[in-house]
């Protein structure tokens, strides 16, 4: 129940919220779950709807999406760390 609540945050907050509330849930549920992959599809498609292309990140046009990339490798050795 809650994991359904917090996905359908996520997805909202893609349109309806400023970037940050997107990028703190987003940070929820690597925490709280393993759904990296509803993570970098909303990372996708906020880059896709509001992403523009950054020239002092030499063009880099999917920032949100390489940050989640980061945080989920992060998460992944993080709670291999942890649990070991």
């Amino acid at each position: 129940m809650i994991r359904a609540l917090l996905i359908t945050l996520f997805f909202s907050s893609i349109f309806f919220l400023p970037w940050w509330f997107f990028v703190g849930f987003g940070v929820l549920l690597l925490s709280y779950t393993r759904d990296y992959v509803v993570v970098l599809v909303g990372a996708l498609i906020l880059d896709t709807l509001h992403g523009a292309s950054i020239s002092s990140l030499f063009e880099l046009s999917y920032l949100y999406t390489s940050l989640f990339v980061l945080l989920i490798f992060l998460a992944i050795i993080l709670r291999k760390q942890l649990l070991s």
